[in-house]
């Protein structure tokens, strides 16, 4: 927090990579769960918000208003669907990654 400059605009973030269970009921002090999103294999980009749409596995009314899933089987299937959907886009083969938003830092 000290090397951040503007601390305004910022989210402070607790993430689990491919979670084994459902995250949803995990209680983080001071953080709320908001959902699943699915990171390419780099960890870079977001299949769900940044790759211009994959409209034959999921569509915009599968994600909630921070356009993440917010059902950790969902989220499973449609990892699983976008790879066999699109095997030849490397931004189709995707980690689970379960996202905890700290309630007052960055608000």
């Amino acid at each position: 927090m000290k090397r951040t400059k503007e601390k305004i605009r910022l989210n402070l973030l607790a993430v689990v990579v491919e979670p084994e269970h459902d995250c949803a009921l995990i209680n983080l002090n001071n953080f709320s769960f908001i959902g699943y999103d699915l990171l390419d294999q780099y960890y870079c980009t977001s299949a769900l918000t940044n790759c211009g749409g994959f409209d034959e596995t999921f569509l915009p009314a599968d994600l909630n208003n921070l356009g993440l899933i917010e059902d950790y089987k969902k989220a499973y299937e449609i990892k699983e669907k976008l790879y066999q959907n699109n095997p030849y886009e490397e931004h189709a083969d995707t980690n689970v990654i379960a996202v905890w938003r700290h309630q007052v830092i960055g608000h």
